[in-house]
Protein backbone atom coordinates (compact mmCIF):
# COMPACT_ATOMS: atom_id res chain seq x y z
CA UNK A 1 0.00 0.00 0.00
CA UNK A 2 1.04 3.35 -0.33
CA UNK A 3 0.60 7.00 0.60
CA UNK A 4 -0.32 9.38 -2.39
CA UNK A 5 0.86 12.36 -3.24
CA UNK A 6 -1.04 14.71 -5.73
CA UNK A 7 0.92 16.84 -8.39
CA UNK A 8 0.50 20.14 -8.12
CA UNK A 9 -1.12 22.38 -11.31
CA UNK A 10 2.15 22.69 -13.35
CA UNK A 11 1.14 26.78 -13.24
CA UNK A 12 1.80 26.54 -9.72
CA UNK A 13 4.85 24.57 -9.36
CA UNK A 14 6.19 27.39 -12.21
CA UNK A 15 4.90 30.39 -10.19
CA UNK A 16 7.34 28.47 -7.26
CA UNK A 17 10.25 27.87 -9.02
CA UNK A 18 10.17 31.60 -9.75
CA UNK A 19 9.36 33.13 -7.53
CA UNK A 20 11.33 31.79 -4.53
CA UNK A 21 15.01 33.27 -5.59
CA UNK A 22 13.42 36.65 -4.83
CA UNK A 23 12.66 35.47 -1.72
CA UNK A 24 15.91 34.12 -0.76
CA UNK A 25 18.12 36.94 -2.19
CA UNK A 26 15.89 39.51 -0.51
CA UNK A 27 15.15 41.72 -3.37
CA UNK A 28 13.01 44.10 -3.58
CA UNK A 29 9.33 42.98 -3.48
CA UNK A 30 9.57 40.76 0.24
CA UNK A 31 7.83 43.37 2.58
CA UNK A 32 8.58 41.98 5.95
CA UNK A 33 10.75 39.65 7.63
CA UNK A 34 9.99 38.01 11.22
CA UNK A 35 12.32 35.62 13.35
CA UNK A 36 11.46 33.81 16.45
CA UNK A 37 14.97 34.55 18.34
CA UNK A 38 18.14 34.80 16.43
CA UNK A 39 17.76 35.22 12.71
CA UNK A 40 18.64 31.76 11.31
CA UNK A 41 21.01 31.84 7.88
CA UNK A 42 19.29 32.49 4.69
CA UNK A 43 19.71 29.14 1.89
CA UNK A 44 20.83 30.12 -1.01
CA UNK A 45 19.31 28.77 -4.43
CA UNK A 46 21.87 27.24 -4.78
CA UNK A 47 21.72 24.97 -1.37
CA UNK A 48 17.93 24.20 -1.93
CA UNK A 49 18.76 22.83 -5.14
CA UNK A 50 15.46 21.96 -7.35
CA UNK A 51 14.11 19.15 -5.23
CA UNK A 52 10.58 19.64 -4.79
CA UNK A 53 8.17 18.27 -2.61
CA UNK A 54 4.73 19.98 -2.36
CA UNK A 55 1.36 19.34 -0.82
CA UNK A 56 -2.12 20.34 -1.00
CA UNK A 57 -3.41 22.87 2.05
CA UNK A 58 -6.45 22.73 2.82
CA UNK A 59 -8.21 25.16 5.50
CA UNK A 60 -10.75 24.08 8.39
CA UNK A 61 -12.82 27.58 10.04
CA UNK A 62 -13.66 27.69 13.56
CA UNK A 63 -17.18 27.37 12.59
CA UNK A 64 -16.68 23.68 11.06
CA UNK A 65 -14.70 23.07 13.70
CA UNK A 66 -16.87 23.39 16.50
CA UNK A 67 -20.19 22.90 14.63
CA UNK A 68 -19.17 19.68 12.54
CA UNK A 69 -21.30 16.63 12.37
CA UNK A 70 -18.88 14.27 12.40
CA UNK A 71 -16.93 15.18 9.46
CA UNK A 72 -15.18 17.86 7.67
CA UNK A 73 -15.27 19.59 3.98
CA UNK A 74 -12.64 22.19 4.04
CA UNK A 75 -11.51 23.55 0.52
CA UNK A 76 -8.03 23.94 -0.52
CA UNK A 77 -6.20 26.89 -0.12
CA UNK A 78 -3.28 26.24 -2.29
CA UNK A 79 -0.41 24.21 -1.65
CA UNK A 80 3.03 24.37 0.61
CA UNK A 81 6.51 23.32 -1.53
CA UNK A 82 9.43 22.13 0.59
CA UNK A 83 12.91 22.68 -1.88
CA UNK A 84 15.82 21.26 -0.64
CA UNK A 85 16.61 18.37 2.11
CA UNK A 86 19.03 19.29 4.52
CA UNK A 87 19.28 21.01 7.36
CA UNK A 88 19.76 24.67 7.51
CA UNK A 89 19.51 24.06 3.39
CA UNK A 90 15.55 23.64 3.15
CA UNK A 91 12.62 26.26 2.70
CA UNK A 92 8.82 25.89 2.37
CA UNK A 93 6.63 28.16 0.73
CA UNK A 94 3.39 28.86 0.44
CA UNK A 95 1.47 29.19 -3.19
CA UNK A 96 -1.96 30.81 -3.76
CA UNK A 97 -4.35 31.68 -6.33
CA UNK A 98 -4.37 35.52 -6.65
CA UNK A 99 -8.05 36.52 -8.13
CA UNK A 100 -9.49 37.65 -10.57
CA UNK A 101 -7.32 35.92 -12.94
CA UNK A 102 -6.41 33.52 -10.06
CA UNK A 103 -2.26 33.77 -11.15
CA UNK A 104 -0.67 31.52 -8.69
CA UNK A 105 1.73 33.96 -6.14
CA UNK A 106 4.21 32.70 -3.88
CA UNK A 107 3.59 34.83 -0.65
CA UNK A 108 5.45 33.74 1.97
CA UNK A 109 8.79 31.64 2.56
CA UNK A 110 9.70 29.79 5.83
CA UNK A 111 13.29 28.54 6.55
CA UNK A 112 14.86 27.25 9.98
CA UNK A 113 15.18 23.95 11.89
CA UNK A 114 11.48 24.11 12.74
CA UNK A 115 11.15 23.53 8.10
CA UNK A 116 13.63 21.11 8.04
CA UNK A 117 11.60 18.59 10.74
CA UNK A 118 8.71 19.37 9.06
CA UNK A 119 9.85 18.05 5.76
CA UNK A 120 11.40 14.79 8.06
CA UNK A 121 7.79 14.10 10.05
CA UNK A 122 5.79 14.58 5.97
CA UNK A 123 8.68 12.32 4.97
CA UNK A 124 8.17 9.66 7.68
CA UNK A 125 4.15 9.61 6.89
CA UNK A 126 4.84 6.79 4.67
CA UNK A 127 5.89 4.20 7.45
CA UNK A 128 2.99 4.36 9.19
CA UNK A 129 1.69 1.13 10.27
CA UNK A 130 -1.70 2.15 8.71
CA UNK A 131 0.01 3.28 5.80
CA UNK A 132 1.57 -0.51 4.98
CA UNK A 133 -2.10 -1.82 4.90
CA UNK A 134 -4.46 1.00 2.96
CA UNK A 135 -3.84 3.73 0.83
CA UNK A 136 -4.15 6.85 1.69
CA UNK A 137 -3.74 10.47 0.23
CA UNK A 138 -1.85 12.71 1.59
CA UNK A 139 -2.68 16.59 2.23
CA UNK A 140 -2.04 19.19 5.18
CA UNK A 141 -5.29 20.45 7.18
CA UNK A 142 -4.67 23.75 8.84
CA UNK A 143 -6.93 25.41 11.05
CA UNK A 144 -5.96 28.92 11.69
CA UNK A 145 -8.18 29.89 14.54
CA UNK A 146 -6.25 27.29 16.78
CA UNK A 147 -3.01 28.09 15.85
CA UNK A 148 -2.97 24.49 14.33
CA UNK A 149 -1.43 22.29 11.42
CA UNK A 150 -1.95 18.22 10.77
CA UNK A 151 -1.17 16.08 8.05
CA UNK A 152 -4.24 14.88 6.60
CA UNK A 153 -4.39 11.33 5.68
CA UNK A 154 -7.22 10.56 3.35
CA UNK A 155 -8.70 7.23 3.06
CA UNK A 156 -8.71 6.00 -0.47
CA UNK A 157 -11.05 2.99 0.04
CA UNK A 158 -14.78 3.41 1.73
CA UNK A 159 -14.95 2.80 5.11
CA UNK A 160 -11.93 3.26 6.09
CA UNK A 161 -11.69 6.25 8.25
CA UNK A 162 -9.17 9.27 7.48
CA UNK A 163 -6.30 10.22 9.78
CA UNK A 164 -4.99 12.81 10.95
CA UNK A 165 -1.37 13.55 12.51
CA UNK A 166 -0.91 17.05 14.53
CA UNK A 167 2.47 18.92 14.09
CA UNK A 168 4.79 19.20 15.52
CA UNK A 169 3.95 15.44 17.51
CA UNK A 170 4.98 14.93 21.18
CA UNK A 171 5.60 17.38 23.49
CA UNK A 172 6.53 19.72 20.99
CA UNK A 173 2.72 20.14 20.64
CA UNK A 174 1.31 23.48 21.78
CA UNK A 175 -2.30 21.61 22.26
CA UNK A 176 -1.64 19.48 24.61
CA UNK A 177 -4.50 17.24 23.91
CA UNK A 178 -3.24 16.64 20.41
CA UNK A 179 0.32 15.81 21.56
CA UNK A 180 -0.36 12.01 20.71
CA UNK A 181 -1.61 10.50 17.12
CA UNK A 182 -2.20 9.52 14.56
CA UNK A 183 -6.08 10.04 15.31
CA UNK A 184 -8.84 9.02 13.31
CA UNK A 185 -10.78 11.72 11.79
CA UNK A 186 -14.08 11.59 14.14
CA UNK A 187 -11.38 11.37 16.93
CA UNK A 188 -9.61 14.49 16.02
CA UNK A 189 -12.75 16.81 15.47
CA UNK A 190 -14.12 15.29 19.00
CA UNK A 191 -10.57 16.67 20.50
CA UNK A 192 -10.51 20.05 18.92
CA UNK A 193 -14.60 21.12 18.94
CA UNK A 194 -14.41 22.15 22.48
CA UNK A 195 -11.19 24.22 21.98
CA UNK A 196 -13.00 25.91 18.83
CA UNK A 197 -16.14 26.67 20.39
CA UNK A 198 -14.42 27.93 23.07
CA UNK A 199 -12.77 30.69 20.76
CA UNK A 200 -15.97 31.68 19.38
CA UNK A 201 -17.67 32.80 23.15
CA UNK A 202 -14.45 34.89 23.10
CA UNK A 203 -14.81 38.63 22.41
CA UNK A 204 -13.29 39.99 19.96
CA UNK A 205 -11.11 42.06 22.01
CA UNK A 206 -9.98 39.00 24.12
CA UNK A 207 -8.19 38.10 20.79
CA UNK A 208 -10.16 35.34 19.06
Amino acid sequence: MALITPTPPPACAKAFSAGLPMFLYGAPGVVTKKYLGSPPQIPTPSQVGVEQRSEQVFLLSLNEAAYHTGSINPPSAGWRFFAGNQQNETVLGRMIQVPPSQTWKLISVFYGESVYQALRASLHLGALAQVAQENYELRMLAVPGLNLEAYWLVAQKAGTPDLVIPYPEGSNQLIKVLSGGPYKMVTFLALIRPLAAGLLTMSARSGA
